[in-house]
């Protein structure tokens, strides 16, 4: 759902939102600057999750969402960390990290080996990181 103002933002946060997600690939097309989104949903008790997919590269904009105090930020390893294309680094809050824990095998109810990362990539991420 597109939102042009900050009052629209606020009109469209339900009774009881979960979290909070965005990723900036239309900031420049946006009215609502990211700063006033995050202080939004803080001012509200509602966990914030940024996925980085247009920030990274370059790799100076890395640390840019931590420092706006995002409730969780995930990075791409195929992007500026230059690791495996199926993997990634969740960083954030560690009771957010804890919940995130809780929607993967195998306490997910999904079929099959739906993201489940191989020692492979593990360790190509380690390296890579």
């Amino acid at each position: 759902m597109w939102k042009e103002t900050l009052q629209d933002l606020e009109r469209a946060i339900g009774s009881r939102p979960a979290i909070m997600f965005s990723y900036n690939f239309l900031e420049h097309a946006d009215q609502i600057a990211r700063e006033e989104w995050v202080a939004v949903a803080r001012s509200q008790g509602i966990p914030t999750l940024f996925d980085t997919v247009a920030d990274t590269p370059p790799p100076d904009r890395v640390w840019h969402p931590n420092h706006m105090r995002y409730g969780l930020v995930a990075f791409s390893s195929g992007k500026a960390i230059h690791g495996p294309q199926d993997v990634g680094l969740l960083f954030g809050r560690s009771d957010l990290i804890e919940a995130a824990r809780l929607n993967r095998v195998p306490h997910a109810g999904n079929v099959g080996r739906g993201m489940k990362d191989s020692k492979k990539d593990i360790i190509a991420m380690w390296v890579a990181v």
